[in-house]
């Protein structure tokens, strides 16, 4: 379509030189037939000339005119399909988005759950011990009526070894004898 619209430009270019071109001659030709010279044929060509570029000129304008019209129509509507192309592009990427969205807060949900349970199994597995406010309130009731206890171990197994030291301290706090 810009091919057409070119070529009609430079048509009307080349009528309009030639019109211009054979207005010039016309008018030499009008000063000699004042001064009495007559070339009624030279005349004629000229007037031909300058009807046809003329009425050309006309011609690509309208083309000009017309093709312009058309290319800019096209245009349009390229325009328009680029548009909609590019909705779509961003409806897609929206919905991919909003996928990725509800993926990453199942995991994250997952996640959470899996935390809690994990907490769970390290608090099943977690090693006795006594908090410093249960150790104090056990030394004061322990220590109204001191005594003997015998304390077994279990060897070689780390846990009972430190409940066993926290209830010696207890124990010695408290007044009492501890055999272990």
């Amino acid at each position: 379509m810009d091919v057409l619209l070119i070529a009609f430009n430079l048509i009307y270019l080349v009528c309009t030189g030639i019109a211009a071109y054979a207005s010039v001659k016309l008018w030499r030709l009008n000063n000699a037939f004042e001064r009495g010279e007559e070339n009624t044929t030279l005349r004629r060509k000229a007037n031909l000339t300058y009807l046809a570029s003329t009425g050309l000129a006309v011609i690509a304008t309208a083309g000009i005119f017309i093709f312009g019209l058309i290319s800019r129509w096209d245009k349009d509507r390229a325009l328009e399909l680029y548009k909609a192309e590019a909705a779509q592009k961003v409806a897609q990427a929206n919905a991919t988005a909003e996928s990725a969205r509800e993926s990453a807060a199942r995991a994250n949900e997952k996640a959470e759950t899996e935390a809690v349970e994990r907490l769970k199994l390290e608090k099943s597995f977690a090693w006795r011990k006594l908090d410093n406010e249960r150790l104090s309130e056990a030394a004061r009731v322990l220590s109204r009526k001191p005594s003997r206890v015998n304390m077994l171990v279990i060897p070689n197994d780390p846990e009972s070894t430190y409940f066993a030291n926290q209830m010696k301290s207890l124990s010695d706090k408290s007044g009492w004898t501890v055999n272990v």
